[in-house]
């Protein structure tokens, strides 16, 4: 949903639909209603503030659990088609063990496996089953979590360059938005 300037404005609102978002793709993963690839990769993009395709094409060679962070080439990420930059995604320790936990794989394979055949794993049909049950905001999609990441950072005292940063934004008035919102 667009809210009346024509942008983005939902995200979650604290500490509390976190716990709920947590608690619920701990639940559905126990019951066996959402596969662990699915509920962890949505993890990860909660915890990084990662675009969606970015972690759902995440290949092996890309993540540098050692280094603590993963190093998208510029064709893998939004930003870097245009400024041919690779884009550097710092991991908090929390999304390192989610990804260490997955099947190792080639490193051309993803680290979050699709349920069948080839490709990247499928993350929008099960949010919004998820995002149901979790009881979020009703137009908080996945890039709502960017969105709460970026808000978060702003919030928090950290400037427009240092949001560029963390989201890989091309540009620093993308960035600015959050700052001046917060």
């Amino acid at each position: 949903k667009l809210g009346a300037n024509g942008q983005r404005d939902t995200i979650l609102d604290g500490p509390e639909d976190y716990q709920r978002l947590f608690a619920t793709l701990y639940a559905m993963e126990t019951e066996r209603r959402l596969r662990a690839p699915v509920a962890d990769a949505i993890r990860v993009i909660a915890l990084t503030g990662c675009r969606r395709g970015e972690i759902a094409g995440l290949k092996w060679s890309h993540v540098d659990l050692k280094g603590g962070r993963i190093v998208l080439p510029a064709m893998a990420h939004k930003a870097g088609r245009r400024t041919g930059k690779s884009r550097i995604i710092a991991l908090p320790t929390a999304a390192q063990e989610i990804i260490a936990r997955q099947p190792q794989g080639e490193p051309d394979a993803y680290v979050f496996q699709p349920a069948k055949g080839e490709g990247v794993v499928n993350l929008s049909h099960p949010w919004r089953k998820i995002r149901t049950e979790a009881k979020l905001p009703e137009g908080i999609g996945l890039h709502g979590l960017r969105h709460t990441m970026a808000s978060a950072l702003a919030m928090g005292g950290a400037g427009a360059s240092e949001i560029q940063a963390a989201l890989g934004h091309a540009t620093i008035a993308m960035a600015s938005k959050y700052v001046h919102w917060a």
